[in-house]
């Protein structure tokens, strides 16, 4: 139908191409449980398919199968559930998750599986949809977001978070043991708006000079300290916050030698920095090697 073309196929082969991971975004549960309810019933066996107006045993069969095809043709390294996983009968979710991870064996590479609700964190890994917790959790997680509040796809007019709140959302979300999914929003001739290349290019940039503190990391004891609270109970639907000079948030190396403290601000005639966390009443700093602080690089400078 439509353009006649495989599009998931031909955008896997362009991400490939540029050794990027395939992750592709699933929403079928809530289009067969609810979406299409105002829709008034239809006899043509298509559109009863479209509508989710098969009955819940074709229905699944069909949100199965959907899942076996894209698993099969595109390996993907990560399959996004929106929500509503909670309706699909259990064995019905099983059976997906174990032809997934099976198949994943079979490839040799380690694979992703996440979920809203309908799941939990022993077999997936937990979304928050832009959001995440308050606090250090005990498990990993991830945070879907977009580069805009007001939309997930081009519009006219888009307006953009700051590179520093989207900068500061996924520093937060490392040092509490997440991670954050990015979408931009390209236009229809696949451009990309100079407004969100300049957001990217300003996270890039950090992550070049910084980044030791933020891949292959891990979360530590503590996720932080400092006025700025970001995360929420519900955790779901939160706009990023920017923080300030008072705000750290710390990670560790994978191999747990060293502790990184990220300063998410810094005052003009600022000369030194406390690190409360650190403390003598808390840790026994005896065993610390040496101390290395990365400024932000300046002109005619070096850092």
């Amino acid at each position: 139908m439509g353009p006649k073309l495989d599009l998931v196929g031909l955008l896997a082969e362009a991400i490939r191409n540029k050794n990027m991971k395939l992750f592709l975004s699933m929403h079928h549960a809530y289009n067969i449980t609810g979406y299409y309810d105002p829709v008034p019933k239809t006899d043509d066996p298509k559109l009863q398919i479209l509508y989710g107006q098969q009955g819940k045993e074709k229905n699944e069969a069909l949100w199965l199968a959907k899942h076996k095809e894209i698993i099969d043709n595109y390996k993907p390294d990560i399959i996004y559930q929106d929500f509503n996983l909670h309706v699909i009968s259990q064995p019905v979710l099983l059976e997906f998750l174990s032809y997934y991870y099976n198949k994943a064996i079979e490839w040799n590479k380690q694979v992703v599986a996440t979920f809203k609700d309908g799941l939990n964190s022993k077999c997936a890994v937990l979304d928050y949809e832009r959001g995440g917790p308050r606090d250090l959790t005990d498990y990993y997680w991830l945070s879907d977001d977009a580069i805009s509040a007001s939309s997930w796809c081009y519009t006219e007019g888009l307006t953009y978070y700051s590179a520093k709140q989207i900068l500061h959302s996924l520093i937060d979300k490392v040092s509490k043991n997440g991670n954050l999914i990015l979408n931009i929003s390209p236009k229809a001739d696949g451009s990309i708006p100079q407004e969100q290349k300049d957001i990217l290019l300003t996270i890039g940039n950090w992550l070049k000079k910084y980044g030791e503190a933020i891949y292959s990391t891990r979360a530590w004891e503590m996720y932080g300290e400092g006025p700025t609270k970001m995360g929420a109970a519900h955790g779901v639907f939160l706009a990023p916050a920017e923080g300030t000079a008072q705000d750290i948030r710390y990670t560790r190396s994978k191999d747990n030698t060293t502790l990184y403290a990220i300063l998410l601000g810094w005052k003009k005639d600022q000369k030194q920095v406390k690190l409360n966390l650190l403390g003598s009443d808390r840790i026994n700093l005896k065993n610390l090697k040496s101390i290395v602080m990365l400024q932000v690089e300046r002109k005619n400078t070096s850092h």
